[in-house]
């Protein structure tokens, strides 16, 4: 391609930012070069993003196409009794639930929230790895294996009675435990000699 057509080809190019003859003659060679990558580069980016554009448009097409599909297909069905009936929630099987079992499980959460409110009350100042939020978004579960690494006591105030001995009982005929006393006898002897004045 000659020069003059490679002028008139970037003349009539609607990415090149100059489009008169005149300036584009006044152009060096090198000038001309840069200009025809620019504009070569320009037309690429365009396309590219048009490219883009359509696949985008067609996957969009065909996701709401699938999803007409799949509504269409399960309205069909639920028109013609053929969906699975699903399996009822808690709340609505406690609903039907004998009393004995509501009670059951209504005690089971009220010991297991008053567990874990122990244990938060427990871990809160016991450790710093896990802030309050953190731990009240765990189970008990969660919790006492937490309590157990930082061997924390989960009941607060409990006592541990642990290598403590049992407490004695006050039985004067227990010899084992109450084992006569030299010293209390004589003591003894010496008060019922005085009494029948045998006593020097």
């Amino acid at each position: 391609m000659t020069r003059k057509e490679r002028e008139k080809a970037l003349a009539a190019n609607e990415h090149s930012p100059i489009r008169t003859l005149a300036a584009l003659t006044a152009l060096s060679d090198k000038e001309l070069e840069g200009l025809e990558a620019h504009v070569t580069k320009k037309a690429d980016e365009v396309k590219a993003a048009a490219d883009k554009k359509k696949a985008d448009d067609e996957a969009a097409l065909k996701a709401a196409a699938d999803k007409k599909k799949a509504d269409d297909e399960a309205a069909a069905r639920a028109a013609s009794g053929q969906n699975p009936p699903q399996p009822p929630t808690e709340e609505e099987w406690l609903k039907t639930a004998p009393p004995s079992i509501r009670t059951l499980v209504a005690d089971a959460k009220a010991t297991e929230a008053a567990q874990k409110e122990r244990l938060l009350t427990a871990l809160k100042g016991a450790q710093k790895e896990y802030t309050e939020e953190e731990l009240k978004a765990m189970d008990s579960k969660q919790l006492a294996r937490i309590a157990r690494l930082a061997n924390v006591e989960a009941t607060p105030g409990a006592v541990d009675y642990s290598g403590r001995g049992f407490p004695r009982v006050n039985n004067d005929q227990d010899v084992y435990r109450n084992p006569p006393s030299g010293y209390r006898a004589a003591l003894d002897a010496r008060k019922e000699a005085e009494k029948k004045g045998v006593v020097n």
